[in-house]
């Protein structure tokens, strides 16, 4: 089922999901690698790709600029991140464009010998790969089976979205893949504490944060 889909049948329940806690994470500069059915590296096949996006961490680009967190019906404050993105591994696994599933991992402070940890799987079946107005592409989709190991990520107080099982969205900005299907590309990561109705209010809460930011 299309995102976009999921997003009209869900509209209605926007109200409830705003009454949530929203944690977002913004990262910046996500290596991207297009790889094919075998995951093998290979040219990326557009909004029709079959194979899979492995996303990574360059130590040279890739940060977390910040978290911010959203209580009820409010914006999103920033949470004065001061920690360090030491790790970023991810895979979202496409069928003809649409989104089957994958996972993201998020390693904060991997340099101590107690790292901070977020992972995530992807939900099969919701979101797509989609053009973007000016070239390249953008993917996004819902998350869940989320969880913290830490109640402290960074410096940044997760004790609301501890226990695991914790649901949320991604939304994968503008990537312009090279012949190669190598790219760049920033990607925003929304929580909420627990499975929620209305979570593709969060992609568009994702859009609308993203645009105000930049």
């Amino acid at each position: 089922m299309r995102l976009a889909l999921i997003t009209a049948t869900l509209g209605a329940a926007c109200a409830a999901a705003n009454a949530q806690l929203v944690l977002q994470m913004d990262v910046n500069a996500m290596a991207v690698q297009a790889l094919d059915s075998l995951g093998a590296p290979t040219a990326f096949g557009g909004a029709s790709h079959t194979g899979a996006v492995a996303l990574g961490f360059d130590p040279a680009n890739t940060s977390l600029v910040d978290i911010f967190l959203r209580s009820g019906a409010g914006g999103f404050a920033s949470q004065g991140f001061n920690g360090v993105l030491t790790d970023f591994l991810g895979s979202v696994v496409l069928s003809n464009g649409f989104v089957q599933g994958g996972n993201i991992r998020v390693t904060v402070n991997g340099n101590t010998a107690d790292p901070d940890i977020y992972v995530a799987s992807i939900v099969p079946g919701v979101g797509s790969v989609k053009n973007f107005i000016g070239g390249g592409y953008t993917i996004e989709g819902l998350t869940f089976n989320g969880a913290f190991d830490d109640p402290v990520f960074g410096n940044v107080g997760v004790g609301p979205f501890m226990g695991g099982n914790l649901s949320g969205s991604f939304l994968q900005f503008n990537f312009f893949p090279n012949t190669a299907g190598q790219a760049y590309a920033d990607v925003d990561i929304f929580v909420v504490p627990a499975p929620a109705s209305g979570l593709a209010c969060l992609v568009a809460s994702a859009v609308l944060a993203r645009r105000r930011r930049h």
